[in-house]
C-alpha cells in the first residue's frame, strides 16, 4: 500500500489544526474555585460512616485477642443477651471470626459454630457495635 504525499500533508494539516484548537481552549480555562465541585456531608452521614469504620475495626480487634475497650465489652454483652448464651471469639484460619458457645455447665467444652452461624452472628455483632459507636459519636462520647 502506498500513501501519497497529498494524504500525508492532509493528515498533518488536520493534526496541526486540532493541536491549535486544543491549545486555544485550554488557555481559556481557569482553575477558579467557583468551578470546582463541592461535596458537603451531613454530620449524621459522617457519623454513620465513621461508626461503620470504627465498628469494623473493633470487631477485627476482637479476633486478634487485643485488649477490649468498653465498646467491645458492651457489644459482646449485648450479643450474649440477644442469643441467650455466652460466646467466645477467636480468629479462624481464613482470617475471619470464629465464634464458640460456652456452656454454663462446668466441664462441658465450648461448641464451635457452623460457617453460616458464624456469619450470622458476626453480622449481628457488627450491627450491635455500629449502634453503640454511632450512639457514642452522636453524644460526643468518642
Amino acid at each position: 500500500m502506498v500513501i501519497s504525499p497529498f494524504y500525508t500533508q492532509q493528515v498533518l494539516k488536520a493534526y496541526n489544526l486540532q493541536l491549535s484548537i486544543g491549545s486555544r481552549t485550554s488557555k481559556g480555562q481557569t482553575n477558579s474555585p467557583a468551578s470546582r465541585d463541592v461535596i458537603t456531608i451531613s454530620p449524621e452521614s459522617r457519623n454513620k460512616s465513621m461508626a461503620a469504620t470504627i465498628s469494623q475495626e473493633i470487631v477485627n480487634n476482637l479476633a486478634e485477642n487485643s485488649p477490649r475497650n468498653e465498646t467491645a465489652d458492651e457489644a459482646m454483652s449485648q450479643l450474649n443477651q440477644t442469643y441467650g448464651q455466652l460466646f467466645e471469639v477467636e480468629e479462624n484460619t481464613g482470617g475471619g471470626l470464629a465464634f464458640r458457645t460456652v456452656s454454663e455447665k462446668e466441664g462441658e467444652p465450648p461448641r464451635s459454630l457452623s460457617k453460616e452461624e458464624n456469619e450470622k452472628i458476626k453480622q449481628k455483632l457488627v450491627d450491635i457495635t455500629q449502634t453503640i459507636v454511632y450512639r457514642n459519636l452522636s453524644k460526643g462520647g468518642i
